[in-house]
């Protein structure tokens, strides 16, 4: 190969290398892509990871206790005194209560996640979720309750000296319906979910 050849192909080289390394360095790698900054308060935030999510998970674990218990005492420590939202809840476990039964895998999915307003002993969270599991039991039955729909409520939380967050209120987000969805209804569970309202987030109103 002469000498003008060899140079020729060695300037070529260079240059594919070159264009390979200026691709590579343009490429944003795949976490990078991927990576959203930190919501703010007053953000959607669709992965619910945010500190207001921990304590609205904790609480809604400690009701699903509460309802699994059948516990009226433990239902209504979750709420502050004189709260609405208690009422409507204690009225729905007292009427499972009355006819020998309790609800056991309450869980509910948080599907959107707002924060309000976030205070050292306060939070106002505007929260869109569904009730999903809940199994009711008692006298030789378990009877599957029929899947909640997603609602969208506000719902006001005040932590007490005692360091424990308490439900003040829960009020519905007046916002139309993206989706309905059908329940395939049993005789049981129709009686069931007849004599009483149903297992969701409360507000001054039943549940629904």
């Amino acid at each position: 190969m002469t000498r003008s050849r060899l140079v020729l192909v060695l300037v070529l080289l260079l240059a594919l290398l070159g264009t390979g390394l200026v691709l590579r360095a343009g490429e944003r790698p795949a976490e990078t892509r991927a990576a959203s900054p930190e919501p703010d308060v007053g953000a959607d935030v669709g992965a619910v990871d945010v500190p207001a999510a921990d304590v609205l998970r904790a609480w809604d674990e400690q009701r699903a206790a509460a309802y699994a218990a059948g516990s009226v005492r433990q239902l209504r420590r979750l709420y502050v005194a004189r709260s609405a939202a208690a009422r409507s809840d204690l009225h729905v476990l007292t009427g499972y209560r009355r006819r020998g039964l309790v609800v056991e895998g309450m869980r509910t999915q948080v599907l959107a996640l707002r924060v309000l307003d976030e205070r050292p002993r306060r939070l106002r969270l505007e929260v869109t979720d569904r009730l999903d599991g809940a199994v009711a039991v008692g006298a030789g039955r378990r009877v599957a309750l029929p899947r909640d729909r997603p609602d969208a409520r506000t719902v006001t939380l005040r932590r007490g000296a005692d360091g424990a967050w308490r439900v003040v209120s829960v009020l519905p987000v007046r916002t139309p319906p993206t989706r309905r969805e059908t329940a395939v209804r049993t005789p049981l569970t129709r009686r069931l979910w007849r004599r009483g309202p149903a297992l969701g987030r409360s507000g001054g109103e039943p549940l629904r």
